[in-house]
């Protein structure tokens, strides 16, 4: 994930793609769609994530983004 692309976001996120990915591993990711964004409401995007396995752990959440990165595929 590279943050550094993304129109806007809430929580900065300056870490290389490979350093991020790294980081992630064990953690549980909730990527979703927002059904109203743009101004005034938030950007299309919003990541959320928790510890693997971890359901009484609530979500924590990453920000808003404009654009999906190219890397991730959406079916």
């Amino acid at each position: 994930m590279d943050c550094a692309n993304n129109a806007w976001e809430a929580a900065p996120w300056d870490a290389s793609d490979e350093i991020a990915d790294s980081q992630l591993k064990g953690f549980q990711q909730l990527l979703m769609q927002l059904a109203w964004h743009g101004f005034p409401d938030p950007p299309e995007w919003r990541l959320a994530s928790r510890s693997a396995g971890k359901i009484d752990v609530p979500w924590s959440e990453w920000g808003y983004f404009a654009k999906l990165p190219q890397a991730w595929i959406i079916p």
